[in-house]
Order: C-alpha cells, then structure tokens, then sequence
C-alpha cells in the first residue's frame, strides 16, 4: 500500500465514523475516488468497510488507529518528532 496525502487524509478523518459519500465530501472528491482509495486501505488492513443497507460506514481497524496516530502531526502541518 502507498500511502500518499489523500489516504492520510482518510485514515486521519476514520475517527468520525464517515459514510463513503460523507468522506468524499470532506475530501472533495468524486465518491467513486473515495470509493477506489477506501478500497486500497480495506485491502491492506487500516480501514474496514461497515456496510448496512445502502450505507457504508468506514471504521478504522487497530492497524488504521495506529497509523492515523502517527501521521497527524504531519496532517497538521508539524512534522514527526519536531518539537
């Protein structure tokens, strides 16, 4: 998995339970490139899909938590280990 700004920005947003469409909205982005890049992150394990009926709910694994942890100083404009 590579792991470029507009997936640190989803993992970054997972706290906040968003639905697919929700996401692409905060992204600004079309929900099919949303869908595509929650797709990758499903696949490698920081992000798992929770779907009930039409909605999908996006939730971050242990992996997911972990890995937003690390890159929010970043998402933040500080840099890791700055400070």
């Amino acid at each position: 998995m590579v792991l470029g700004p507009v997936r640190a920005e989803i993992l970054c947003f997972l706290p906040h339970h968003p639905t697919v469409s929700a996401l692409a909205a905060h992204l600004r982005v079309r929900v099919s490139t949303a869908t595509y890049h929650c797709g990758q992150l499903a696949e490698a394990g920081p992000l798992h899909r929770d779907r009930r009926g039409w909605e999908v709910r996006l939730l971050p694994t242990e992996r997911g938590t972990a890995l937003a942890e690390l890159l929010a100083p970043v998402a933040s404009g500080g840099l890791p280990g700055a400070g």
